[in-house]
């Protein structure tokens, strides 16, 4: 299986969202944990999740539910803009990312393979 799911800068803002979501050691796995595949020093990383590890991100992503949890760190995600104001829209793009996130997972992990994580600065 071949898919992508492009996450842009909202990334650190939802690793913050799923860190609040669950034991560090597994609301880490979707985002920023892995083995190491790559790194060429100017700020990009690839990891990759193998498949037993897939599973485990895959039960803790169905396990929450993105709208909620994402509307539970307005005030955190509010702070991150200049004066406080949300763009109308992106709170629904941060729960859209996640669903995408848990649904490249689930596939994933139904077809029982890994997961490569390239992490852009």
């Amino acid at each position: 299986m071949e898919d992508e799911c492009f996450l842009g800068r909202e990334w650190e803002v939802l690793e913050q969202i799923l860190l609040a979501q669950g034991p560090e050691e597994i609301s880490e796995l979707p985002l920023t944990m892995g083995d190491l595949l790559g790194d060429d020093g100017l700020g990009t990383t690839c990891f990759y999740l193998p498949p037993d590890e897939v599973a485990v991100a895959a039960r803790f992503l169905v396990s929450i539910d993105a709208e909620r949890s994402v509307a539970d760190h307005a005030d955190e995600i509010a702070r991150t803009f200049r004066h406080g104001d949300i763009p109308v829209g992106y709170l629904e793009v941060l729960g859209r990312h996640l669903e995408k996130v848990r649904d490249l997972y689930t596939a994933a992990d139904q077809a029982g393979e890994g997961v490569a994580k390239l992490l852009q600065g």
